[in-house]
């Protein structure tokens, strides 16, 4: 009998224990997600930070604020550009300690807004399989067995070429016009998809007869150039066995800027990859993609007819950083640089982060803003609207 229930008891625990090893599942950690994946971090044991997660980064890039106020520009060791640049700064996430092999400084707070202390680059996770959901804002860190075990993914092969991963994609951004090859998988970029400049040019989508929105103003990016472009809905996005229709791409036009290259066709970001949950494997360089409940969605493009970022931490409110053609803000005089102060009469300040998303929900609700330029208040009525609905055939 004792032995007949030791027995059972070896099996059960054997059962629960191979269940769990073919899960593979383990330390569940959680991000903030505005449309960029922001992870929770520690410097040298003490110094909190938020950084973004960027696949197509590698290295560590620290906010140049966030670097002077911590006191970390002592823990840099600058050789020269043609070098390595190392450094004795320990990153930790979660359980993992990294130890950057490049490290940098930007203004990113100009770029991504208050909440942005740097970003950093998938050598952070070099040799890990993790999985992101997107619908529940974690990630989870897995082994080889759940993948082995798990046919209900689907296996995207990526190329790693000088630190960074491209996916083979097939777009078809208008009628007939197909761009085939690989876009660089980049989750620190928000949209869809964003085309070079050279990709640009060479199927001229800025001088197609088709349904566009242009920025009339640059904006400022990490690299310091200004860029310009617009946003158009595309037909289709071929990604492994997924068709993903509709989608929203953007595209990059002038010259010395960011996305200026010709080794690659373009941006790949978030808003394709949270229509998934989304299994990345850096070790053998592949991307596991399996439908999540949003995958039917049409992405939508809802707009005041301005892009800005939350500067609440140098002025009275949000900056604006590019306004879009032939809409009601950019007629009535609002410029890159304005700062939105008060909306319906109340302070930006005094808003919660649910408050200020809340906001961009209410499609054809009509807002005051208040806009300070220089010594200068205007207010201003707009509506948010929702564009770029149909696709153009």
């Amino acid at each position: 009998m004792k032995k007949t229930v030791y027995y059972s008891l070896c099996l059960l625990i054997y059962f629960i224990t191979s269940c769990n090893f073919h899960q593979g599942k383990k330390n569940k950690v959680s991000f903030d997600y505005n449309g960029l994946i922001y992870i929770k971090c520690k410097i040298n044991d003490s110094i909190e930070g938020n950084f973004i997660f960027d696949t197509g980064a590698y290295g560590l890039f620290l906010d140049s604020t966030f670097n002077v106020s911590r006191g970390l520009s002592n823990t840099i060791l600058w050789f020269n550009p043609d070098s390595i640049r190392k450094s004795n700064l320990r990153f930790k996430f979660d359980t993992i300690t990294y130890s950057p092999e490049i490290i940098s400084t930007y203004d990113f707070k100009k770029i991504f807004g208050k909440d942005c202390d740097g970003v950093v680059g998938w050598d952070l996770f070099k040799n890990k399989i993790l999985e992101i959901n997107y619908n529940d804002s974690c990630i989870n860190f897995i082994d080889s067995n759940y993948i082995l075990h798990n046919d209900s993914f689907n296996k995207i092969p990526m190329v790693l070429k000088n630190q960074f991963f491209y996916v083979n994609t097939a777009v078809i951004p208008y009628k007939n016009i197909m761009i085939n090859g690989e876009w660089l998988f980049d989750t620190g970029y928000m949209g869809s998809l964003l085309l070079t400049n050279k990709i640009t040019d060479k199927y001229k989508i800025d001088s197609l007869n088709f349904e566009k929105f242009r920025a009339s103003e640059s904006f400022l990016d990490v690299t310091n150039y200004k860029s310009k472009g617009g946003i158009f809905r595309g037909k289709s996005i071929k990604l492994g066995k997924f068709l993903l229709t509709d989608p929203l791409i953007e595209y990059s036009i002038g010259r010395k800027v960011l996305f200026d290259s010709a080794s690659y066709l373009g941006l790949m970001g978030n808003r394709t990859f949270e229509k998934f949950k989304m299994i990345i494997d850096f070790k053998y360089h592949n991307l596991y993609l399996k439908e999540s409940s949003c995958y039917n969605e049409k992405s939508k493009f809802k707009t005041f007819g301005f892009g800005f970022i939350d500067r609440t931490d140098i002025c009275e409110g949000y900056i604006i950083t590019s306004v879009l053609v032939d809409f009601e803000a950019a007629k009535a005089g609002i410029k890159s640089g304005d700062i939105i102060t008060h909306i319906n009469g109340r302070s930006i300040k005094d808003y919660s982060k649910k408050e200020k998303k809340d906001i961009f929900k209410k499609v054809g609700e009509e807002f005051i803003f208040t806009i300070k330029r220089e010594s200068n208040n205007f207010r201003f009525k707009l509506k948010l609207t929702e564009q770029l609905k149909d696709i153009n055939n």
